[in-house]
């Protein structure tokens, strides 16, 4: 029996095949965060550039599956 290793945390909002799968393998549970949204100018002035992770269309389909996928909302996004 393997030690488990609970949790993948991965950095960006979307990963490729290959990482996915092998986080599949190996993580009991993976966890996203959407790209958070970011202020420019001094006083704020400048907008915000944030995105959601296109990750979340499958989040249902790998949980109805059995897999503990989850993609989290960035703080300050929408």
């Amino acid at each position: 029996m393997r030690d488990k290793l609970s949790v993948f945390y991965y950095p960006e909002f979307v990963f490729d095949k290959t990482t996915l799968i092998k986080a599949i393998l190996l993580f009991d549970e993976i966890h996203l965060m959407d790209r958070p949204s970011l202020t420019f100018g001094d006083k704020g002035q400048f907008g915000t550039i944030g995105a959601e992770s296109p990750l979340h269309a499958y989040v249902d389909a790998f949980q109805k599956e059995g897999l503990p996928f989850y993609v989290h909302g960035a703080r300050g996004f929408k």
